[in-house]
């Protein structure tokens, strides 16, 4: 049996995955979209990591959501969907 995530882990999961979803549909139109908003996700972590006022949790978030919006597969399958 797989292990229970935390409701942290929930959240960034859900908040990659509504990530992926936007930048894969924008994508559709724009196929310049995934990776100007890679870069811009990536200047912001930068940011991020060098101001002391974020936590790991901060950096761990958007680490997961440049991940998901990598993803080039859907986030579930059509037999899952249903």
């Amino acid at each position: 049996m797989a292990r229970k995530q935390s409701d942290l882990d929930d959240l960034k999961t859900a908040t990659a995955g509504i990530v992926s979803c936007i930048v894969q549909t924008l994508g559709e139109s724009d196929p310049s979209f995934p990776g100007r908003f890679e870069h811009r996700l990536d200047d912001w972590y930068a940011e991020m990591r060098n101001n002391r006022n974020y936590g790991p949790h901060a950096l761990e978030m958007l680490s997961w959501a440049r991940e998901a919006a990598r993803s080039d597969r859907p986030l579930l399958t059509p037999d899952e969907r249903d």
